[in-house]
């Protein structure tokens, strides 16, 4: 009965963010809609005629009118599918919502950037729409920046304050590989951990930066032989890091089928494994 009643409180809220996702949309378009002549002044995201405008889309007039209905479909298509960000914890961050939208104003040529802007915006539903409502269309922090990425530096900093950071950092530190847990799934939770802990950082560029990241990856590896392993390749980027956890984890793998490992511990790992999967 909890669950049913929780699972009915889940779908209600979930609704509730839909609906309230689809009046931002509708509030946006109609914005965009009354000063679709604007934008075109100010070369905005409407194309020139093309002389295959009419014969791209029958039944239209053909001509500027043409260009302008279907630019506008267009524009109401790209805004009704833009990724949408709830701020939910177990989902994304809000870096990688990001980037999701910047590659759909790419893919979609979005080239207004107060339209790129207000993609972004209207993307936000639920606590997130919450959060950041006080950089709504008429804030200063809208109208002063510039282009797509101020205002999502803008943002950045209302969903990823310092004080989220510090906490970020503690959880990179204290992850550990588990039993059960692959070598390829470690490191990528590892290094997604890294990323949010320290995002304005570079590890190509910052020597420090990768022996830090590669301290606390061994650190983290279940597996002593495989610690071993690594420490010993002595890998100087993340990619040959990776390349060295997974090349150590499969020949350890093999060594085992042979009767030759240095894993005495590698048949309980197995056997764990096994267990944990069977009654999952």
């Amino acid at each position: 009965m909890q669950e049913m009643q929780a699972n009915a409180a889940t779908a209600r809220r979930q609704r509730e963010e839909d609906e309230q996702g689809t009046r931002s949309v509708n509030a946006t378009l109609e914005n965009i809609m009354t000063r679709l002549d604007a934008l075109q002044g100010q070369g905005g995201p409407i194309p020139p005629p093309a002389e295959d405008a009419q014969r791209a889309w029958p039944g239209e007039t053909g001509g500027n009118d043409g260009v302008a209905e279907r630019a506008l479909r267009d524009m109401r298509r790209s805004l009704s599918t833009i990724p949408k960000f709830s701020g939910d914890k177990m989902g994304p961050t809000f870096r990688q919502h990001v980037d999701a939208v910047r590659t759909h104003v790419a893919v979609y040529e979005i080239t207004n950037e107060k339209i790129a802007k207000s993609g972004l915006l209207m993307s936000l539903t639920g606590s997130a729409y919450t959060r950041a409502s006080g950089a709504g269309m008429s804030s200063t922090i809208f109208t002063e920046a510039e282009n797509f990425e101020e205002y999502a530096a803008a943002l950045l900093s209302i969903f990823e304050p310092d004080s989220e950071k510090m906490l970020s950092r503690s959880d990179f530190i204290a992850y550990r590989q588990s039993a059960t847990e692959d070598i390829g799934s470690y490191l990528a939770v590892k290094a997604d951990l890294w990323r949010q802990a320290y995002p304005e950082t570079r590890m190509e560029e910052d020597e420090s930066a990768f022996a830090n990241y590669y301290r606390e990856v061994v650190r983290g590896i279940y597996n002593k032989v495989i610690k071993r392993v690594i420490i010993r390749e002595n890998p100087k980027t993340m990619e040959q890091l990776k390349r060295n956890c997974l090349e150590a984890v499969s020949s350890e793998r093999s060594s085992f089928d042979l009767g030759c490992s240095e894993s005495p511990n590698l048949m309980f790992e197995i056997k764990k494994k096994l267990n944990f999967l069977l009654n999952a």
